[in-house]
């Protein structure tokens, strides 16, 4: 069975470049370009991923729906891939926690494909079933992937931002 992802964004290019890469390995993704466009998709039908961005349209935009994703009966087991760019504008780090940014990764924007696909591929596994999982390892230069403190797991949710 296709392994669904839905991948939120309020960057079009951002949205449409990770569709196609994500298609073209295999899986289905659906796109949305607001935490209020994500929440009623995932009402609609359940994904296996969510890939979201930190800050879209309001600046805690990404917090916000990881947050109600987590605090639903409904979506808590969803993975969540956080996608952001915000380190790059303040003097410390974001990381994932359990609390305040409850993500199963974080990666780093500009997202480097080999990266998205080994991140996606360790939490999903591949696109079909029987398809080969993603590469095991970042590209050389990549920005890694971040895990949430305390050696969560991802059971079940992982999201983004500029």
């Amino acid at each position: 069975m296709t392994k669904s992802i839905l991948i939120v964004d309020d960057d079009s290019d951002f949205l449409e470049q990770n569709r196609m890469l994500l298609e073209a390995n295999g899986y289905a993704v659906r796109t949305a370009s607001s935490g209020r466009e994500c929440l009623a998709k995932v009402e609609a039908a359940r994904p296996d991923l969510i890939i979201l961005d930190m800050v879209m349209g309001e600046r805690t935009e990404g917090f916000d729906v990881s947050r109600e994703l987590r605090n639903s009966e409904y979506t808590k087991g969803i993975p969540l891939v956080m996608i952001t760019s915000v380190n790059d504008a303040i003097p410390f780090r974001i990381e994932p926690d359990r609390t305040w940014l409850p993500v199963d990764a974080l990666i780093e924007k500009p997202v480097d494909p080999a990266l998205l696909l080994s991140v996606v591929g360790r939490i999903c596994g591949g696109g079909t079933t029987g398809a080969a999982p993603a590469p095991s390892g970042p590209a050389e230069g990549a920005a890694e992937a971040r895990r949430p403190a305390g050696g969560g797991t991802p059971a079940g949710g992982p999201g983004s931002a500029r």
